[in-house]
């Protein structure tokens, strides 16, 4: 009973942590955005959207976070998945 309790203490936690990464994610690339718009000196300011994005930008604002949201993601759905129980009945 006890492992059960803290399996489901874990997933709530996995469950929090990948929203806040999510949230995280899309605050970070909005802000970054943001900047490279406040110092711009041509005057006119158009965000590149992450899949007009090419070389670096796109490895540090796309592809890494994505790839740990992900990994947050597929540990998350594994600890909310129910598992038959292993005890036999002899």
């Amino acid at each position: 009973m006890q492992a059960g309790r803290l399996k489901r203490v874990m997933a709530v936690t996995m469950t929090v942590l990948t929203a806040c990464f999510g949230g995280l994610w899309v605050f970070g690339y909005m802000y970054v955005s943001a900047m490279a718009c406040a110092f711009s000196t041509s005057g006119k300011c158009r965000a590149k959207m992450p899949w007009q994005m090419s070389g670096e930008d796109l490895q540090l604002f796309v592809l890494v976070p994505g790839a740990i949201f992900l990994a947050l993601l597929f540990g998350t759905i594994l600890l909310w998945r129910k598992r038959p129980d292993s005890k036999s009945k002899t």
